[in-house]
């Protein structure tokens, strides 16, 4: 590859926190990720390629003066580093004799931005990924655009508050697609105030405030295409509890990853108060498909985040417990979902989601090797020159790993469908 680094010698340091100082710069989601557990794999020893952390316990509070322990649970969720991103330039020695740039402003605009951007858009694109897919409540309708604050951010405040998970002083983002953002500022310019934390404004894409929400203009968000049901989906068992779920279905149907399903007359409460927040007869709980599925019989397993926990429970977030062929609905607010597709906004409050980066080893037998790590996010780039003697080339690598795990989701993020 011709025109790339010269004089990277005495550079090195340069690029390596200059590409990441562009990186973190232009994220707009996955500054919205807990990052605080990257921490954990500066440790001298190994802690293997998942990280298990601990969550808060719940209790049920006793009514009467018999003492009455209850048991010490250990609810947990994982962390796993399973996500690499790189890029590669080279060039040999006749191209850097004949045809180099030189000075660190033409490289920096010819090489090292488009380099870093096209990575920036991978963590982030890959962040709104794994948010939406694993975010349970949604508002709106899959294939449609809301044009409204009430329709978007307001409704997505509701959701958070009736689960407990609207911060009263929270960082909060509010993240669309450009003409969802677009019809809402052009309808409702009067409710947005300037944000007033200026390290915001270095998130590309920040437009104002409202709702309690910053909102930001975002195309890494995730497009998402519904499954096909070729008949009625229901329960098969009553009283399930757990993050699977056993269903009738027609042979040939498909549920996707992602997809947000709610059953029959099992309504959401608050998870502190365990009061129900509203009812149906649809249903009011959400729940998120966690894996795909092609029904290859009439019964099959369906993988769902939160786990279905009921009354009895510590950690309960229905009023009841599935009945036998209580009746699924697919995308519930959506007409027709069947294959339905549309972009997915995302509400994220602190918590929701948990990202954490490693810095990678340092190799010595190379030319040059530079590493730089964010300290707000983790996130750490590691750049290395190496000379190739057989093909008398200088290879020149950027490279990162990180990972996603789902933290308070169940009542810290909500999906804004959109077309």
């Amino acid at each position: 590859m011709a025109n790339v680094f010269n004089n990277v010698e005495t550079k090195a340091s340069w690029v390596a926190m200059k590409g990441l100082d562009l990186l973190v710069n232009g994220l707009h989601i996955a500054p919205y990720f807990d990052t605080s557990y990257s921490g954990e794999y500066a440790q001298k020893f190994a802690i293997g390629r998942t990280l298990t952390i601990p969550m808060s316990q719940r209790i049920r509070p006793r009514t009467d003066m018999t003492y009455n322990p209850g048991a010490m649970d250990r609810p947990s969720t994982t962390l796993p580093i399973d996500q690499v991103r790189g890029y590669d330039l080279e060039w040999e020695s006749i191209e850097k004799a004949l045809d180099m740039e030189r000075g660190e402003s033409r490289v920096e605009e010819l090489y090292l931005k488009p380099a870093i951007a096209y990575l920036r858009q991978e963590i982030d694109k890959y962040c709104a990924e794994f948010a939406a897919q694993h975010a349970n409540m949604v508002v709106g309708a899959l294939g449609t655009n809301a044009s409204t604050l009430d329709g978007t951010s307001a409704a997505g405040k509701q959701a958070l508050e009736q689960m407990g998970g609207m911060p009263d002083d929270g960082d909060v983002a509010c993240c669309l697609p450009p003409a969802v953002l677009r019809a809402i500022k052009t309808s409702n310019i009067g409710y947005f105030t300037p944000v007033t934390d200026l390290a915001k404004t270095w998130r590309s894409g920040n437009i104002g405030h409202a709702d309690g929400m910053d909102f930001y203009s975002s195309n890494s968000l995730y497009k998402h295409t519904a499954g096909t049901w070729g008949g009625t989906v229901s329960v098969n068992g009553a009283s399930q509890s757990g993050s699977s779920l056993n269903i009738n279905c027609t042979s040939g149907d498909t549920f996707k990853k992602g997809d947000k399903v709610t059953i029959a007359n099992v309504n959401e409460v608050n998870l502190m108060s365990r009061i129900v927040t509203t009812t149906a007869a649809a249903g009011t709980k959400y729940f998120t498909v966690t894996e795909d599925l092609t029904a290859d019989a009439s019964t099959e397993t369906l993988s769902i985040y939160p786990p279905i926990y009921g009354p009895a429970s510590n950690y309960q977030n229905v009023d009841a417990l599935p009945a036998n062929s209580a009746v699924l609905t697919l995308w519930t607010g959506t007409s027709s979902p069947n294959g339905k597709s549309g972009k997915l906004g995302l509400v994220l409050a602190p918590g929701a989601f948990l990202l954490a980066a490693v810095k990678l080893e340092e190799p010595t037998a190379v030319e040059i090797c530079k590493q730089y790590q964010d300290p707000n996010t983790g996130i750490a780039l590691r750049f290395i020159r190496q000379w190739d003697n057989i093909l008398s080339r200088m290879t020149n690598r950027f490279d990162m790993t990180f990972g996603c795990g789902v933290g308070l989701a169940e009542q810290s993020a909500v999906v804004i469908a959109c077309a």
